[in-house]
């Protein structure tokens, strides 16, 4: 009787071991499995790590997170006031006013500069604008803020947004759930060329919320544009939209060594909930002061941008963004998390992974018996515990294992009947049996 039942776990031993080499070998010829198992290490890994994974070494690269504040590029906040000086033609300032303030950022060595007032004049500005337009063009990077809307009838996109699109070859996941958007309600008078952006300041179709921060908006067939938050991150952090990879409802990477952004499936971020950390800040200057400035670089060992808001009674309504979203830029630019550790893992090789399979089946079926309730906890608590056999593996190694093969000869373990006949005795067999009617004379 014991042979035959130890005869039975060897079967069962063999054929879903079977499952699993074949589950192994199919590894080495597609790419999905391959790619689920790199998703199992993905959930099993520390909400302070990102992965990268490459499939044709099987490698995975592992970056601890942390924060940099040191890697800030930093912003020189300038105001624009009242006026009261008369440095300016007009309050708000015109967009002659506004080239004379770029000439002035750009002779004392400003590379870069985030515009968060309306680039746009009730009356068409012609020649001033295209004066305007030549500033911008003077600086490696410059960032414009435009409100987007989502309207019965699509608008083409304007030329500084569609240089920030990013287009759906860099997005991995659902993008359903994020505001779709087809229009720019306000158009702006201003463009620097090849390097100036547009960022979206806000979604008048959407509700905005006070928990979170828009980060980005889906326009139908073209791609997501970025917020003007998003942006200025990554101007702070000098990434291209090129760099960037995206996760629906896990996070925004800024490249391989920029920030990484938290993301819901609405395509916000949360509010940052404590202050940036302590940095040698640049003291804000006024517009005037700035201009009364004697040409000169920045003293800072990397040149800040230039983050241009109006504060004055008649300026401020020709602000983009509120005093506490511009604070905001602020602290998230200094308290996202950024890739700090890199931790290589090399996936086993295939006589290695046979011998773990091997060893796990062997486990499984000495835990099977004829009572499909313990059968099936024995395979439950296996498949719980290779989750922490990873981990661990990973740790101790600095090698890891695909659970598919695994999880694969677990199954089919539990699923293969394990019959056993019974041996019974005719006196066994005859109380067992029906009672035969009784027939009286």
């Amino acid at each position: 009787m014991k042979s035959a039942h130890l005869n039975s776990r060897l079967l069962v031993a063999i054929l879903s071991m079977d499952v699993g080499i074949a589950v192994l070998l199919c590894g080495q010829f597609t790419s999905w499995i391959p790619a689920l198992d790199y998703a199992c290490v993905q959930a099993a890994a520390s909400n302070k790590e990102v992965q990268d994974f490459d499939p044709s070494s099987g490698t995975i690269s592992s970056h601890t997170l942390a924060q940099q504040p040191q890697k800030s590029r930093g912003f020189q906040r300038i105001s624009v006031t009242d006026d009261p000086d008369r440095t300016f033609e007009t309050s708000p300032p015109s967009p002659l006013d506004y080239a004379v303030l770029l000439q002035s950022l750009r002779n004392r060595g400003y590379n870069h500069v985030l515009l968060t007032t309306r680039m746009t004049w009730d009356d068409e500005p012609g020649i001033e604008a295209r004066a305007l337009s030549d500033r911008l063009a003077l600086f490696k990077k410059s960032v414009i803020a435009l409100p987007v809307t989502r309207g019965a009838t699509a608008h083409p996109l304007p030329a500084p947004l569609v240089r920030a699109l990013i287009p759906f070859d860099q997005i991995k996941g659902d993008h359903q759930l994020i505001p779709t958007v087809n229009q720019v309600t306000l158009p702006t008078h201003v463009d620097g060329g090849e390097q100036t952006f547009a960022g979206f300041h806000r979604i008048e179709s959407t509700p905005s919320s006070p928990d979170h921060i828009p980060m980005l908006a889906h326009w139908p067939g073209q791609g997501l544009i970025p917020s003007i938050e998003l942006l200025a991150i990554m101007i702070n952090h000098d990434i291209d939209i090129a760099d960037l990879l995206i996760d629906c409802g896990q996070h925004i990477r800024l490249g391989q060594k920029g920030p990484v952004i938290p993301l819901d499936i609405y395509g916000q971020t949360p509010v940052p909930k404590s202050p940036a950390p302590a940095t040698n800040e640049l003291a804000p200057l006024t517009a005037a002061q700035l201009i009364s400035l004697k040409p000169t670089s920045p003293e800072a060992s990397i040149t800040p941008i230039g983050l241009i808001h109006a504060t004055g009674k008649n300026t401020s309504p020709t602000n983009t963004l509120h005093p506490t979203r511009l604070t905001q830029i602020l602290t998230l630019s200094k308290t996202f998390l950024i890739p700090e550790k890199t931790t290589h893992y090399r996936k086993l090789p295939l006589w290695a992974n046979m011998t773990l399979l091997l060893t796990i089946t062997l486990a499984a079926c000495w835990g099977l018996t004829f009572h499909p309730i313990n059968s099936l906890l024995t395979v439950t608590t296996l498949a719980i515990l290779l989750f922490p056999l990873l981990l661990a593996f990973m740790h101790l190694t600095h090698h890891w294992f695909g659970l598919s093969a695994p999880l694969a000869s677990l199954i089919s373990a539990y699923l293969i009947p394990i019959r056993h006949r019974k041996r019974t005795t005719p006196i066994q067999k005859y109380r067992t049996s029906k009672p035969k009617p009784v027939i009286r004379p």
